[in-house]
């Protein structure tokens, strides 16, 4: 497949904007509907296509999602894509719920409440699932109040504006989460429990939880972002207050968050000194590297490379990279409250290869070209315990 113009008109190692790209000028957006990002709203990557409509469509997409406390009540599901279409676009697969869920967090149809959802929303396609899954309710409209429960919103459901998309999964077992990433080699999502400053997992083909097991992290201030590298299980954080920290995903009881040995171009607050920045990343997993873009940075860019041996506690050191692109477009301010997950890694091979930025409902979103490397030979997929 060649890669589609937009895409083509990117010079590598470059920034520029989507055409057609601004969700409030593209005629589906609701009023106000800006507030779903402006309001700690996070977003995902849906890599297995989606309905719109009876029409179901493959391709990439990104799907933010928010809203919640005296913000917006609105729960509609937008969609930008497909990445793969010379033209992509704005869709809205569901409508907002009329009237709006308000102080429940799941209405008498089954509709969920609009929330914060800062990095609590995860992206699951493992052949059985294609779904967006919510771990929790925080903030919920309009008394800012929570939950446990789960919802998910099923890609798979044909006519999802008058077909019920959504179902409550599961429920937490004990409090609600403010970070979380799935780990598909293992087929759990790894939370952070906001309630008790630790980690757990959800056991997604069992339906079962994994609580207490875990020692504290180094700190939790605010602006939290994760991502998971998927080859080996280290899973990577990001607060605003302490910066970085690890967590070895694969080993189980014997899990600690940690902070790795790095040098390199290192940034502030990476070590939990300097002045306190909201940074959001991803898994770059064609280039083998974590990415990160801190809110206001501009164009600069920043990875997390792995060492070639021994990149877990106590090995040898990740290596910090910055990348500041001399020409291209420069990525407009973020909300204060934070980006999220509205920055992810596109690794469709050769076709489309970068990071995609959504700032601002009325702001264009941004592509960075990463293909300015070849991928390297990836390590072998760690081994994992048997799922529980």
């Amino acid at each position: 497949m060649a890669s589609p113009t937009w895409y083509q008109a990117i010079p590598k190692g470059e920034w520029a904007a989507i055409p057609s790209s601004v969700l409030s000028s593209s005629g589906v957006m609701e009023t106000s509907g800006g507030k779903q990002m402006e309001a700690w709203g996070g977003a995902i990557l849906v890599t297995g296509g989606l309905y719109i409509g009876s029409t179901q469509t493959t391709g990439t997409f990104l799907i933010p999602w928010g809203g919640g406390h005296t913000d917006y009540s609105g729960n509609e599901i937008y969609a930008f894509g497909p990445l793969e279409n010379n033209s992509p676009a704005w869709n809205k697969l569901r409508n907002p719920t009329s009237p709006a869920p308000q102080d429940i967090n799941t209405d008498g149809s089954g509709n969920p409440v609009s929330r914060h959802t800062y990095n609590t929303a995860v992206y699951i396609n493992d052949g059985t699932n294609n779904i967006m899954l919510m771990m929790g309710v925080i903030f919920r409209y309009i008394d800012s109040g929570g939950g446990t429960e789960m919802h998910a919103f099923n890609f798979n459901q044909t006519g999802p504006n008058t077909n019920q998309p959504w179902s409550t999964f599961a429920n937490l077992t004990s409090g609600n989460c403010d970070v979380a990433a799935y780990y598909p080699a293992a087929g759990r999502v790894f939370y952070h429990k906001n309630s008790a400053n630790h980690a757990g997992y959800f056991n997604v083909a069992a339906g079962t939880f994994s609580d207490d097991t875990f020692k504290s992290p180094l700190g939790y201030g605010g602006g939290g972002m994760s991502a998971m590298d998927n080859t080996r299980g280290i899973w990577c954080l990001w607060d605003n207050s302490n910066g970085l920290s690890f967590f070895d995903a694969v080993n189980g009881l014997t899990g600690d968050y940690y902070r790795p040995r790095t040098r390199g171009d290192i940034p502030a607050r990476a070590d939990g000194t300097g002045t306190a920045t909201i940074g959001t990343l991803g898994w770059d997993s064609l280039r083998d590297r974590f990415v990160f873009w801190f809110d206001g940075a501009g164009k600069k860019i920043y990875e997390l490379i792995p060492p070639a041996a021994n990149p877990y506690q106590n090995g040898d050191p990740w290596t910090w990279k910055l990348i500041t692109p001399g020409s291209g477009s420069t990525p407009t301010s973020p909300w204060a409250n934070g980006t999220y997950g509205r920055f992810q890694c596109v690794n469709n091979n050769t076709d489309i290869r970068g990071y995609i930025l959504m700032n601002k409902a009325t702001d264009s979103l941004y592509f960075y070209n990463s293909s300015i490397e070849t991928p390297g030979v990836r390590p072998t997929l760690r081994k994992f315990p048997p799922l529980g």
